[in-house]
């Protein structure tokens, strides 16, 4: 059997490990020595606490007008703002709120099976319970609670992503800390503004990546469970858990997402309202798909914020309006949607529902077959091929999930920070460099069309598009490296794939510092 060690050596001309030294120094970027440093840090935490003081400001605002009577009762108790004070209701704030007293009152928050409302809650049990417990805080400091953990997700997805693609939390281009962030800097505000966990959720993947990093899979199992018991799409990387035989992550997963289900809410519903909440959840939202709605989003789930491969191919390929959230409005004012006028389309070609089905299917397999064709095999693998492999599942996962509205697309910062790292780790003055740039760059850019003409852009994928750029990108990447490593292996007279260790790569891997 062949040495490890005259094996590494062998493959030292490969392309390097994320910010190897043969590139950039592991020196901290001059940058942070620089007083520049200082305003940057001040600025970006003005900016944090600028959009964490929307909600609160709002909440006051709703309480105000709640006071004077101005808001108007609807489904299941909800109080909806009057049509003039829309703008000073507190999004989805105010639902978490009336969530999380629901719940501690043991009451349902899913609708009647026999009633066919539509779910104003649409995250599963677990999730609710999670609101009941910080709607034990009160009204006003439950706001601030998620408002909190918002602004220290947004920091730890910026850490988190800079430290998997460079090794290295701190000290790096300063670049990867806000180029990133910026790209979708509207979304991040949109999840402030309204209440939304993503930022959070991304920031749980990011530990479950560093979990398996470390070797700790039942961790990572936890972690992607926790995400997926607040807003169920996460769950998609089970999948990749089972592909690449992370059997610890895949069990862990099952077992903890089972007991927050399914445990988790006894204390508030007992074991028959679990189960009853748990089967409503499950119906009207995993398995809830027809020509008018996907899950519980009629109108709205084929409208132009809806950017999941899902809602883009019926606008595009289907006879559906794609201006979903006006005849949405117009439903919970109890308007009849059809009285409302011409609607908006963007329809190219009207396939059917069936063939719109039939393409959506069909791309996910290509897109599954494609991802794993560029994976390297198990022994091959390094760190840079993990951090490669974790940016493409994100976006796939984000692409493919059934409702991706345009916050969900936060989760680009991940991948757009393996990007940007790709292209400054590159030799100055290099035609890949210059390559890789425009790819980043273009990446970031595009979703900014939506600055021009923003529900056209919106309607036509300004953010599903980049996604996709970046995954051919990175998908490029990977398979390069793995034809690299084979390439060298089988010129040392070593077989081909690589048989470097996780550990072995970890100790070759240097973050990146300079460009």
């Amino acid at each position: 059997m062949a040495n490890p060690k005259v094996f590494e050596a062998a493959l030292k001309p490969v392309e390097p490990e994320l910010g190897s030294p043969g590139i950039h120094s592991a020196a901290p970027h001059p940058f942070w020595n620089h007083r520049y440093a200082r305003w940057l840090i001040v600025v970006g935490t003005l900016v944090n606490l600028t959009f964490a003081a929307w909600p609160v400001v709002n909440h006051i605002r709703a309480r105000v007008n709640e006071a004077h009577g101005r808001t108007v009762p609807v489904a299941w108790g909800f109080p909806k703002p009057a049509i003039d004070l829309i703008g000073h209701f507190n999004k989805d704030y105010d639902l978490w709120r009336l969530v999380g007293v629901k719940t501690l009152r043991g009451e349902s928050v899913y609708p009647e099976p026999s009633t066919d409302a539509i779910f104003p809650f649409m995250y599963p049990p677990s999730a609710a319970v999670l609101l009941a417990l910080s709607a034990t805080l009160g009204e006003p400091f439950q706001v601030v609670l998620l408002d909190a953990i918002n602004m220290l997700s947004w920091v730890a997805v910026v850490i988190g992503s800079v430290l998997l693609a460079t090794g290295r939390a701190w000290g790096r281009h300063p670049v990867l800390y806000v180029l990133p962030s910026l790209a979708v800097l509207i979304l991040i505000q949109n999840i402030f503004m309204i209440g939304q966990p993503n930022l959070g959720l991304l920031a749980l993947m990011l530990g479950a990546f560093l979990a398996l990093r470390a070797k700790r899979e039942g961790l990572a199992g936890a972690l992607v469970a926790l995400a997926a018991g607040i807003k169920a799409f996460p769950l998609l990387a089970i999948v990749y858990f089972l592909w690449r035989r992370h059997d610890r992550a895949t069990v862990s997963t099952i077992v903890t997402l089972a007991a927050l289900l399914l445990v988790a809410p006894l204390p508030f519903r007992g074991p028959q309202g679990a189960w009853e909440d748990l089967s409503r959840w499950t119906r009207g939202m995993l398995f809830k798909y027809d020509e008018t709605s996907i899950s519980q989003r009629p109108y709205r789930s084929f409208s132009y914020k809806n950017q999941s491969i899902m809602g883009l191919a019926h606008r595009l390929f289907r006879d559906v309006p794609a201006d979903g959230e006006k005849l949405a409005d117009a439903q919970l004012r109890g308007t009849d949607p059809r009285l409302i006028g011409p609607v908006w389309k963007v329809t190219v070609v009207d396939l059917g529902f069936r063939g719109v089905s039939g393409l959506i299917l069909a791309s996910a397999a290509l897109a599954g077959l494609v991802f794993v064709a560029v994976m390297p095999s198990r022994n091959a693998r390094t760190e840079r091929s993990d951090t490669l492999e974790w940016a493409m599942l994100t976006l796939l996962i984000v692409i493919f999930s059934p409702l991706s509205f345009n916050y969900a697309y936060v989760w680009m910062i991940f991948p757009l920070t393996v990007a940007w790292t790709l292209a400054l780790e590159s030799p100055k003055g290099s035609a890949r460099r210059r390559g890789l740039l425009v790819w980043a760059g273009v990446a970031s850019l595009l979703p900014a069309t939506a600055a021009l003409e923003p529900r056209v852009a919106q309607a036509y994928g300004n953010l599903f598009w980049p996604s996709v750029v970046l995954l051919v990108g990175l998908g490029w990447e990977l398979r390069r490296l793995g034809r690299q490593a084979s390439t060298h292996s089988a010129q040392a007279g070593f077989p081909a794939p690589s048989t470097l260790t996780h550990r072995t790569a970890r100790s070759a891997s240097q973050p990146l510092s300079a460009s």
